[in-house]
């Protein structure tokens, strides 16, 4: 009977490793799956937080454009339609005297105002509100001509001496030299 049981007990003992082999090879199983679960988790996060990214990017530059689309309409409806810039704009497009000392019909606050206008685009533009290519295809021929007129120069000239400041006018004055030397 002993050797029954010894017996026995050896069938259950190799019973028992085989059946731990096989637990074993379960846990190395449910590992892997738990390694590929949380692998397969991360890079579905990162590619996720990529597109959420790129769509992000992307949209902040539509609101960009949308926005400088805005401010070059609005700009271009203080250019246009305000009486006294459209008087200025036709009087050096025409080649007419502009200031009332000189026979024409404008102040020199009127050529501040018009010239103030192109110095505002330009801060825009240097503090990246608007894009260079976008303000220049809308006003750089305005500003070209502006820039040739000897009036304006003459007065921009004056002003920087009775102030003693040089910079006035400059985002001007380097705009207009820019747009005459590309079309010259």
């Amino acid at each position: 009977m002993r050797k029954g049981f010894a017996s026995r007990a050896r069938s259950i003992g190799r019973g028992k490793d085989n059946s731990m082999k096989e637990n074993g090879g379960k846990s190395n199983s449910i590992l892997m799956q738990i390694i590929v679960s949380l692998v397969s988790g991360i890079v579905g996060a990162l590619i996720s937080s990529y597109l959420v990214w790129t769509i992000a990017i992307k949209q902040i530059g539509e609101a960009r454009n949308a926005s400088q689309g805005q401010l070059i309409v609005e700009l271009n409806r203080d250019f246009s339609f305000n009486s006294r810039m459209y008087g200025v704009r036709k009087a050096i497009d025409r080649e007419k005297p502009i200031f009332i000392e000189r026979g024409g019909k404008y102040t020199t606050e009127d050529i501040d105002d018009y010239l103030g206008l192109f110095e505002l685009m330009r801060i825009y533009e240097e503090n990246g509100i608007l894009d260079h290519k976008l303000v220049d295809d809308s006003f750089g021929v305005f500003v070209e001509d502006a820039y040739k007129n000897k009036e304006i120069r003459q007065y921009i000239t004056d002003i920087r001496k009775e102030y003693k400041d040089d910079g006035l006018y400059s985002g001007f004055m380097k705009w207009g030299q820019t747009s005459t030397k590309n079309n010259d």
